[in-house]
């Protein structure tokens, strides 16, 4: 059985760091894009070829097993899911306030609908845990497959198999729903397998990147501009129309073989570009609170970012715009701050930190729910039983 005991690696917070920074950035960039800018579409378009294949190679870097089934699902439903359902909850109040100041009413209806959809595994109230929700499937998936390969290599073939059976998946979606009744990315199941693809692909290669990184730099150097120019030129190759971008929350990838190319080459891109970074204490911050970060962008996504755009949207230049959406992922970092240290430092487990113990919480992945419930149970029976003793 593989395995591979997780470490901390600091070009991998690094990773964390910008990738972090560009999910900001981009969903800025969306609504200076929907304002008309054509700067920010086409930097939208660039980050969106490769950006999140990237978090699902980094995912795959430290894939471990965790015993039987049950274990397994129990952990990764901890660290995955509990802080989407976290952060749905959080969510009501902000969505209830949003409407009455937007509107003047709170839409009830909409709420509740938002909140239904995740019985599908679609985190409406904060869409932007879906990222959470694929990677759950793609490593429930990936804990029945990647024990059973022998070698890295193989685990290397079967990745890219997947990964183009899952944009086939995707592609044809509609006639795999007619035949099995699931409809696209319920549990984004079909993306899943995309992801999987790139998880596999992480996992793989990561001893070699890691050896590279540790032992020959001189040869991330040389690759960085080659992935950055492959990644360039073939960004606009996979699109069926102009308006197009890759949305992997929406299992829309385009043209297949260049967005595979683009895919893998900006990944690269940005990791060899990660290795060779200077290591600060922004990106060890950042890559130690990625999950609260993640989350929390969703206070922005939905409710602040449109409404600062229709205040004023920049100049359409490659200057000013940069220089806009910067500054505001900055600023709505720095107000992420506060907030990312009350939660830390009260209820870290609800927020993927569950082996952490206190203050108000136990370690959830140690705690045995069911010897709890027995032994609530035991009491009830027996107060019960003095109440009619008495």
């Amino acid at each position: 059985m593989l395995r591979l005991t997780k470490e901390r690696i600091l070009w991998v917070d690094s990773i964390k760091a910008v990738g972090m920074f560009l999910v900001f950035y981009d969903h800025i960039a969306e609504r200076v894009a929907a304002a008309g800018s054509a700067i920010a579409f086409y930097q939208l378009k660039f980050d969106h070829a490769f950006l999140m294949p990237v978090f699902f190679i980094i995912s795959g870097f430290f894939f471990k097993p965790h015993g039987n089934f049950n274990d397994n699902f129990k952990k990764l439903f901890l660290r995955r899911l509990l802080p989407v359902f976290v952060f749905g909850l959080l969510f009501i109040p902000l969505w209830i306030t949003y409407f009455y100041m937007k509107f003047g009413f709170v839409d009830w209806y909409q709420i509740i609908v938002k909140i239904l959809y995740y019985l599908k595994g679609s985190p409406q109230l904060n869409l932007i845990t879906w990222f959470l929700v694929c990677l759950f499937t793609c490593e429930i998936l990936a804990s029945f497959i990647i024990p059973k390969i022998k070698s890295r290599t193989r685990s290397l073939f079967w990745g890219i198999l997947i990964l183009v059976t899952g944009l086939l998946v995707c592609r044809y979606h509609l006639s795999i729903a007619k035949l099995t009744g699931v409809t696209l990315n319920t549990w984004y199941i079909h993306e899943a397998i995309v992801a999987m693809g790139f998880y596999f692909t992480g996992f793989s290669i990561f001893p070699f990147i890691k050896k590279i990184a540790a032992t020959k730099k001189w040869m991330v150097y040389l690759l960085l501009p080659i992935f950055f120019f492959i990644a360039f030129f073939t960004f606009n190759l996979n699109s069926p129309t102009e308006d197009f971008t890759v949305l992997m929350v929406l299992s829309q990838h385009g043209y297949i073989i260049p967005f595979l190319i683009t895919a893998f080459a900006g990944a690269f891109f940005l990791i060899s570009l990660c290795i060779i970074l200077p290591f600060n204490s922004l990106f060890e911050y950042i890559g130690k609170n990625t999950l609260y970060l993640l989350g929390l962008n969703g206070i922005f996504h939905h409710f602040i970012n449109g409404e600062i755009v229709d205040l004023y949207a920049p100049p359409d230049s490659v200057v000013w715009t940069s220089l806009y959406c910067s500054v505001i992922v900055l600023l709505s970092m720095l107000l992420c701050a506060p907030i990312i240290t009350i939660l830390d430092k009260n209820i870290p487990q609800l927020f993927g930190k569950t082996s952490k113990e206190g203050p108000f919480l136990p370690n959830l992945e140690k705690f045995k729910w069911r010897d709890k419930v027995r032994e609530a149970n035991k009491i009830y029976v027996k107060n019960k039983l003095l109440k009619k003793e008495n």
